[in-house]
């Protein structure tokens, strides 16, 4: 019928256009596969719509259209394999050539087909068993390339799945209506229309697939083919106009000779070499029309990688960001939602896009990239369109959900492509990363200014308690000052008359009350003693402790002190000696402290060696020094301890078990004397065998003061 002939043309024509345009865009090897896979159902639709109108060639033409049918399985499921970007390509691939070679053996083999007619504009055939198994094989071809895009579904953009349903339906129909019309119903006349109506019908969903969800990308193929279409009339409008204006106006057309013939190579080879320059022209214009959204991918993800990479301020990445995105996919509107630890919880919104779709309806997009035109069949793609929301790209690390990226409508007003998707699915790792770590770095700037904050309070807290323990010091200080001078005259009073007493001077004395009043007067000498240390203390507290050098004699001085405090080591029956190999040593430093430095480490041996004891005292030169030293064999300083030895108020364990009444100033003091005069402090000691205690000064640094004062 002539409704059979016109679906048998329209599908042979739009089938054959389609292979062209995917053939000269040249996309990749799906849609080459594709476009091969057009070509053989083109020609194989031509050869049967030959056969029927070449009924005396019928059989032969049949017999060649099953050779070129064989083809088109095999071609299916490798687009499938490319399509799908299977792992299992290779194999398919041998599958896809075992089987054609099969078909194509069946195809020549005598007796497949042995008859082909043609009754009411439709070919009836009668076959072998051969035939059925070259049909049944195409059949399980094309439907394990399908079940192949099926089972890959799932990891296909919203885009990819809506082309990608409608080439599966379209394939089906085809392959379905030509099993019922050429294998089942083979010979039954009055259907065989449907074989060419549901490649028609393949047809209608492919292109739909193409324009609509952009599939191979149309747009390429319609700019190239307009580019090539201005070509072809601008040249072939200006040879015309060589032949039939300009030659007839130079040359006699009667009479054709050699001027008109090099005229019309000259022409030829101007259009040659003028053709790649307009097509390089049209491209240029043709891109224009039909490329106004276009953009390099690659240059705009290093372009945002550079600015990842030189900043880590939030809203300078996310403000930079939108400025890159917007100016080249050309959208109207961008902005970023940046969360905070919870799809829920906004930390900042960044941008231009007025958005009033709240996070609860964008948290349920579970997509990373949604188009809202593709799903605006669905009452969340409605949603977002209705709020202006083109494009949604969920920002999502491995651990975390870092925000939103939302893009307005185009400038131009296309819908979003595949180049899009595949752009913003590689930006939003690293904008996802990107973000990460400034939130990161804003939380810690933030830390620190509060931290920094909170050391300044704690800072002027301490300041001020600081001051107070400063004034309440100065008031201890004051106290000592006070109450030492007040103790001393007292203690002199009662120092002197336990002395004239013990002289005789207010009677005769036993021996026991002698000892008695000894006692007493070794008590009052150690709390003038302390009232000294105190003072001397309180006054390098206040800056008062000041240095009075004057000349005198060491030895002199030592013997003196030694003399003073026989009487307490005889009372504890303790060896007590003074050994010097000079008789006499003029020095320039402070009398009055180095006697009390003196005085200090000779009573501490006497206290701190048990009854029985020897102490050792010596002044000795040493080269260029001499040293004074105080040596004991008595209860000695633990090492663990040695180290602390001369802090203020600090004393060993052990001491404070045998002397608890002591303060631990005076060693203190003994070492700021000696060091304030240029000496050093020398110091030895083992817990349980003993001590040494004692000072060394430079003798030349001495000796040159002693004489200056002279």
């Amino acid at each position: 019928t002539m409704i059979t002939l016109a679906l048998y043309l329209l599908s042979l024509l739009g089938i054959a256009v389609l292979g062209l345009f995917l053939y000269a865009k040249r996309l990749n090897k799906s849609a080459t596969y594709f476009s091969a896979m057009s070509f053989f159902i083109a020609g194989w639709l031509a050869l049967q719509l030959l056969a029927i109108q070449l009924p005396s060639s019928a059989y032969t033409l049949t017999i060649a259209g099953l050779i070129v049918y064989s083809f088109i399985a095999p071609l299916f499921l490798k687009f499938a394999a490319e399509f799908t970007n299977t792992q299992y390509k290779h194999l398919l691939s041998r599958v896809a050539l075992t089987a054609l070679m099969i078909q194509l053996i069946i195809s020549v083999l005598p007796g497949t087909i042995q008859e082909a007619v043609i009754i009411d504009n439709s070919i009836t055939i009668k076959t072998n068993f051969a035939y059925d198994i070259q049909s049944y094989l195409s059949v399980v071809l094309v439907f394990s390339a399908l079940a192949i895009v099926v089972k890959n579904f799932k990891h296909f953009d919203q885009a990819k799945r809506n082309s990608t349903f409608n080439l599966v339906v379209g394939i089906s129909t085809a392959v379905i209506g030509n099993v019922l019309s050429g294998l089942i119903f083979a010979d039954v006349a009055s259907i065989q229309f449907i074989g060419p109506f549901s490649v028609f019908l393949m047809l209608a969903l492919v292109s739909h697939s193409i324009v609509r969800h952009k599939l191979f990308d149309i747009r390429a193929i319609v700019a190239r083919s307009v580019a090539y279409a201005l070509i072809l009339v601008l040249l072939g409008g200006i040879y015309g106009l060589v032949i039939f204006q300009v030659i007839p106006m130079l040359f006699n057309t009667e009479q054709r000779g050699t001027g008109e013939l090099l005229f019309l190579i000259v022409a030829a080879l101007f259009m040659a070499f003028t053709f790649q320059p307009l097509r390089r022209r049209f491209d240029t214009i043709t891109n224009r029309l039909f490329y106004r959204d276009a953009y390099n991918s690659e240059e705009v993800l290093n372009a945002i990688g550079q600015l990842l990479a030189s900043s880590i301020e939030l809203e300078n990445i996310a403000t930079k960001t939108i400025h890159i995105i917007k100016e080249n996919l050309k959208v109207q509107s961008a902005s970023f939602l940046v969360l905070n630890k919870s799809e829920f919880d906004l930390l900042h919104e960044i941008g231009d896009l007025k958005r009033e779709i709240n996070l609860g309806t964008l948290a349920k997009v579970k997509q990373q990239i949604l188009f809202s035109d593709e799903s605006s069949h669905t009452s969340l793609g409605g949603e977002l369109r209705e709020d202006g929301i083109y494009a949604f790209v969920r920002l999502r690390t491995k651990k975390n959900l870092v925000g939103y990226l939302l893009l307005g409508q185009k400038n131009s007003g296309n819908i979003f492509n595949s180049q899009d998707a595949r752009f913003l699915g590689l930006a939003a790792n690293e904008l996802a990363i990107g973000l990460e770590n400034a939130i990161q770095f804003e939380e810690i700037r933030q830390f620190n200014f509060t931290l920094q904050e909170k050391i300044k309070a704690a800072t002027a807290e301490l300041r001020d308690k600081n001051k107070k323990l400063h004034e309440l010091d100065k008031a201890k200080d004051d106290f000592i000052s006070m109450a030492s001078h007040q103790l001393r005259t007292p203690l002199t009073t009662v120092k002197g008359y336990l002395s004239m007493v013990m002289e005789g001077d207010m009677g005769k004395v036993n021996k026991e009350q002698k000892r008695v009043l000894g006692l007493s007067y070794a008590s009052a000498q150690n709390m003038v003693f302390l009232i000294t240390d105190l003072l001397n203390v309180s006054r390098l507290n206040t800056g008062k402790f000041v240095i009075e050098p004057n000349e005198f004699d060491l030895v002199e001085a030592i013997q003196l002190i030694v003399d003073q405090l026989a009487r307490n080591a005889e009372i504890k029956e303790l060896d007590l000696s003074f050994k010097h190999s000079m008789k006499s040593l003029p020095v320039y430093l402070d009398e009055g402290k180095l006697r009390q430095v003196i005085m200090n480490f000779t009573d501490n041996a006497i206290y701190y060696t048990p009854v029985g004891g020897k102490i050792e005292v010596s002044l000795e030169k040493s080269g260029e020094s001499i040293e004074f030293k105080v040596k004991d064999n008595g209860i000695g300083v633990p090492k663990a301890e040695q180290h602390k030895l001369f802090q203020k108020f600090y004393r060993a364990e052990n001491a404070k078990q045998t002397r608890p009444d002591g303060t631990g100033l005076g060693i203190f003091m003994a070492k700021k004397v000696v060091a304030v005069q240029g000496g050093a402090i020398i110091f030895d000691s083992v817990e349980g065998k003993g001590s040494t205690f004692g000072f060394s000064f430079p003798l030349k640094a001495i000796e040159s003061k002693a004489n200056k004062s002279k």
